[in-house]
């Protein structure tokens, strides 16, 4: 979640700054990258207890506890005008992974 700050004049020229970056003409040799990471978290449906089964008078029951299988990292570069972007998935999130990531990119 972002949370902007306040709006401060050093705010205000960083902000404009990087409009105008955005702003710029498309030129191949000084790419404008967008670079964000996320983690994710991924569940596989795999409940810790078995449910419990229907009988005529109740539906069946399933506990709400589950078993976390997976999570991994996304680093991810946007070239938004070059129309590029590549992502790269982790099992970490270490400076190495980002650093891995960023010598890919230069």
């Amino acid at each position: 979640m972002w949370r902007i700050g306040d709006l401060t004049d050093e705010y205000r020229n960083r902000m404009y700054n990087i409009i105008d970056l955005y702003s710029l003409e498309y030129d191949k040799r000084n790419p404008v990258i967008c670079i964000d990471e996320k983690s994710k978290r991924i569940l596989v449906n795999s409940p810790n207890k078995p449910p419990i089964h229907m009988v005529p008078v109740s539906l069946e029951k399933i506990d709400y506890e589950y078993v976390l299988n997976v999570t991994c990292y996304f680093f991810v570069d946007v070239e938004p005008k070059g129309g590029k972007h590549f992502i790269k998935v982790t099992n970490r999130r270490t400076k190495s992974d980002f650093i891995t990531f960023v010598e890919h990119i230069v």
